[in-house]
């Protein structure tokens, strides 16, 4: 409990998501949270100063190959998140459309 888990991905826009990849969820019920946000100073850390994209994005909680929840994120904040998460092995996507196949 209270172990936190984060991996960044960068693509050449310099956007930037914090989240955690192919990590077991051990007790059922946790929230899985994160941000997507303009990395505008390029260092790969979120800073206070920067926000989300401005735009509609998703990202998708998947787990065997299955996409098991999708979420928005905040345009402005890049704030995302999962709540009740059940125990298992998942993977975060983070995709421009909401579709669950």
């Amino acid at each position: 409990a209270g172990d936190y888990i984060t991996a960044t991905a960068y693509n050449p826009s310099y956007r930037t998501s914090e989240f955690s990849a192919n990590y077991e969820v051990t007790t059922a019920g946790v929230k899985v949270s994160g941000y997507v946000y303009n990395d505008e100073n390029h260092d790969g850390t979120k800073d206070d100063s920067e926000g989300g994209t401005g735009e509609t994005v998703y990202v998708k909680l998947c787990s065997g190959g299955n996409v098991v929840a999708v979420t928005t994120v905040d345009p402005t904040t890049g704030y995302y998140e999962f709540t009740g998460v059940s125990a298992g092995s998942y993977t975060l996507v983070e995709d421009t459309d909401n579709a669950t196949d």
